[in-house]
């Protein structure tokens, strides 16, 4: 991504970056949103506000430090921020990469065979069948394409889930009032335990967005613009997860929208025939959204294990690494969207807490102080 060239600030384009990897398939088709926000009731409307605080101040320290000492890699800024223990923090990196792609790659193609088993009534392994023979055809002729589309595909999504939100409100089986009595209703001090543990959770999970953004925020000149990035990530982050929680919350109750595999796609269905025309569209972009990151994170682990593989021909490496990392997300599929959206996720946040989440939150100040002391700060 240049960032330098564009008429959009930097720091607009690095959040519109953060914003984006956030906003795909799991935040589109509401399996996420369900298991970490949208069965908490009322607090669904709170906890989001301490997940991206997390989010926030660990992008912050990631994203400052390695501004001060030009950093633009996760493997440069493991060796320098974590020194001495920089090859150990590296290897871990490398473990929760892995973690996230079998994660993130499996819950997409869990999501599009029940998205087309819904949609069609394709049979889910038919449909994931389908999902692979596209993304290797994305892989071998259309990663320019992808990279095209993938830069307004979060402006699409927002713009999808905003007309969701507006059409549902106006026109869908919704009760507001009878969710917010139930909702009020089950509050104790465990459930408020229990919903801000959720927030934490998935606010570690989705810290590993510090490191993905190393590549591009080397265009932010500097910690000012590095804390307008990190206000706008907040702010958009939060009002995408509100913004969903206010589509779901009135059907909690109505059609307990929280054991629903697709409840976006559900609250869709149920406004009726007039609007199959909004279901085809959002199953349109849901598609590609999955599509889109399936590619992504296979490229992503080409590059990321490529070193790991000692096969001299380069083409049949990255073949290797590709076929083999395809067959693991057809495995990891097999659990189910439902699972893998709340235990896979919970997982991926749980190891991300002692190697991405307390050490910059810790040593955050302390190393910055001792860019100020080594004269590294380069604005």
């Amino acid at each position: 991504m240049n960032t330098k060239k564009s008429k959009i600030p930097a720091w607009i384009a690095v959040a519109c970056v953060a914003i984006g990897q956030h906003v795909g398939p799991g935040v589109g088709g509401g399996a996420s949103l369900v298991a970490f926000f949208a069965k908490f009731g009322v607090l669904s409307f709170i906890t989001p506000f301490i997940s991206f605080a997390i989010v926030t101040f660990v992008v912050y320290f990631v994203t400052e430090y390695s501004r001060r000492n030009q950093i633009s890699g996760y493997a440069d800024f493991a060796a320098s921020f974590y020194r001495p223990y920089g090859k150990v923090f590296r290897v871990l990196f490398d473990i929760i990469f892995l973690m996230g792609f079998l994660v993130a790659g499996g819950n997409c193609l869990a999501g599009f065979g029940s998205l087309y088993n819904q949609f069609l009534g394709i049979n889910n392994w038919v449909a994931i069948a389908m999902c692979i023979v596209l993304v290797i055809l994305l892989c071998m002729f259309g990663a320019a394409l992808l990279r095209l589309a993938s830069s307004v595909m979060m402006f699409a999504m927002v713009g999808m889930l905003v007309l969701v939100a507006i059409l549902s409100f106006a026109f869908g089986n919704h009760d507001f009032a009878a969710a917010t009595a139930a909702s009020v209703a089950t509050i104790d001090g465990a459930f408020l335990g229990t919903a801000i543990k959720q927030g934490v959770i998935y606010g570690c999970t989705q810290s590993a967005v510090a490191l993905s953004l190393l590549s591009v925020s080397d265009t932010l000149s500097d910690t000012k613009e590095v804390k307008k990035m990190c206000g706008a990530l907040f702010v958009g982050n939060v009002g995408v997860i509100l913004l969903q929680m206010f589509t779901m919350f009135g059907y909690t109750t109505s059609m307990d929208i929280t054991k629903e595999t697709l409840p976006v796609y559900t609250i869709i269905a149920n406004l009726g025939r007039g609007f199959g025309w909004l279901k085809y569209i959002y199953v349109l972009l849901i598609s590609f959204a999955i599509l889109s990151s399936v590619t992504a994170v296979t490229f992503a682990a080409i590059t990321r294990f490529g070193r790991y593989v000692k096969i001299p021909n380069p083409k049949v490496r990255d073949a290797l690494i590709a076929i083999v990392g395809l067959a693991c997300l057809i495995a990891i599929s097999s659990f189910g969207l439902l699972a893998l959206a709340a235990k896979g996720n919970a997982i991926c946040g749980w190891a991300q807490i002692p190697v991405l989440v307390i050490p910059p939150l810790v040593l955050g100040v302390y190393r910055l102080r001792q860019c100020k002391e080594e004269k590294t700060d380069v604005k």
